[in-house]
Order: C-alpha cells, then sequence, then structure tokens
C-alpha cells in the first residue's frame, strides 16, 4: 500500500497595486475602525449595560421597600410607589439623554474621520502623482 502525498503551498492573498490597491486597502483599515468602534459604542449604550441599566443600590433600596411593604400604611405605601415611578421616570430619562448623546457624538466623530481620511488620501494621491 502506498501513499502519496501532494504539497502544495496556499496560494497567496492577491492585493492590486498602485493606487487602487492602496484605495482598497485604506477602506477595509477604515471600515474595521468603524465596526470595531461602532462595536464598543452600541456594547456601552446597550440597555443591559452598566451605564444604562438600573444601579444596584437604586435595586436594592427598592427591593427593602418591597420586603416593608406589608408594614406600612396605604399612604405610606402609595407614597413609596409614586417615589419609585419618579425614580425610574428620572433614570430612564437620563438613559435616552445618554443614548442620544451618544449618537449625536458618534456621527460627529465619524463625519470628522471621514473628512481626516479624504484629506489624507488626497494628500498621498498628490504625493504619488507629483514623484512622477
Amino acid at each position: 500500500m502506498s501513499m502519496s502525498f501532494t504539497l502544495t503551498a496556499p496560494e497567496a492573498e492577491t492585493r492590486a497595486t498602485g493606487i487602487n490597491g492602496l484605495q482598497e486597502r485604506l477602506v477595509e483599515a477604515l471600515r474595521e475602525q468603524e465596526e470595531y468602534i461602532i462595536g464598543d459604542i452600541e456594547a456601552a449604550v446597550d440597555l443591559s449595560s452598566p451605564l444604562m441599566s438600573l444601579p444596584e443600590p437604586v435595586k436594592e433600596q427598592f427591593r427593602r421597600w418591597a420586603a416593608d411593604a406589608a408594614n406600612l400604611t396605604p399612604e405610606q405605601a402609595r407614597l413609596l410607589q409614586v417615589a419609585k415611578n419618579k425614580i425610574i421616570e428620572l433614570h430612564n430619562d437620563n438613559r435616552d439623554y445618554i443614548r442620544n448623546k451618544v449618537e449625536v457624538t458618534a456621527d460627529k466623530i465619524r463625519l470628522e474621520l471621514s473628512i481626516k481620511a479624504i484629506g489624507k488620501v488626497m494628500t498621498g494621491v498628490q504625493q504619488l502623482l507629483s514623484s512622477q
């Protein structure tokens, strides 16, 4: 029984050269960076993230209020419920503000980075053309 092995090297990835290749690599690198930044931002403003969820001390206070509810008068229970609802409303307003502020800032950064990238590409093309 004989075995044969064929040794072949994997083909090298072909990439365009010159200005087109430079453009493709720049666009690819910028896209990767943008996706990485967007992923970080989306993770930060996710509703389950520590930044966007109700703080643990507040949750603990709500649990204590619920445990003490049996010892309260109806008036006190109603006041605690109003306070709890107001705290949740304030937290939700703050969460919405943070989300909107992050979106505006991300759009601004994306625009600034795009303008810088265009400027760098233009400078690179000008240098390339002037060297020829």
